[in-house]
């Protein structure tokens, strides 16, 4: 590593950044706060050091493209995984500051392992999988919570390894035929009765007009075409 090197260790957030500045030949430390969309204030800080630079931030809801868009400009950022960076037992304190001067230490200790930025193409692949998953676990809740509320009531679909709540999600219109007790009944009631309330709030909203903007209304529903 050269001695004119500076490290940087940044704490990425969408509206600032803490940066960590080290310099390993003085030792001297220090912190800024960037303000503005990673990955227009935080390069554009990098490259005014007017000096090699090496920076690191950790992988988080800002995903890779802090990264990549440095790859592009040829400034060295890398990515470090939450969960290989090294903590004590009893550190629990977390903020920006800490945060960034940690990693610009262990950085610096040659004790941190970088994680793959993937491309863009890569990213777009694995979203679409998560979707596939998301869709997948949200299902398996849905079906939990039928399957329960069904049990509760004593109430069963047919017979077989197929399980009560996937044949009610097949045959929504049988759940539909049901005989529920009285409270179910109640709430299902209140819910179409909530599902109403915007079209009685429009209808008013619609009664409330004068005179004159009905009737202009109702000229130009006449010119709509008709089925």
């Amino acid at each position: 590593m050269s001695e004119s090197m500076c490290l940087v260790g940044l704490d990425v957030h969408q509206a600032q950044t803490v940066a960590a500045m080290l310099d390993p030949l003085s030792g001297e430390l220090r912190v800024e706060r960037l303000r503005g969309a990673p990955s227009e204030v935080v390069l554009a800080f990098l490259e005014g050091l007017g000096r090699p630079v090496r920076a690191v931030y950790e992988a988080g809801p800002s995903g890779f493209g802090l990264a990549r868009a440095a790859a592009g400009r040829g400034v060295d950022v890398r990515v470090v995984a939450p969960g290989s960076i090294p903590r004590a037992p009893g550190d629990r304190v977390k903020t920006d500051r800490r945060d960034a001067k940690r990693l610009v230490r262990l950085f610096a200790a040659g004790e941190l392992s970088f994680a793959f930025v993937p491309s863009e193409e890569d990213e777009r692949f694995r979203d679409v999988v998560r979707c596939i998953e998301d869709a997948r676990k949200d299902l398996m809740r849905c079906r939990h919570r039928l399957s329960k509320f069904l049990l509760r009531r004593d109430l069963r679909f047919g017979a077989g390894r197929v399980d009560t709540a996937t044949r009610a999600l097949a045959a929504p219109a049988g759940l539909r035929g049901r005989a529920l007790p009285g409270d179910v009944r109640r709430l299902s009631l209140r819910g179409r009765g909530a599902r109403a309330a915007p079209r009685r709030a429009d209808r008013r909203a619609r009664g409330s007009r004068s005179g004159k903007q009905s009737r202009r209304d109702d000229r130009q529903a006449a010119l709509l075409p008709r089925d």
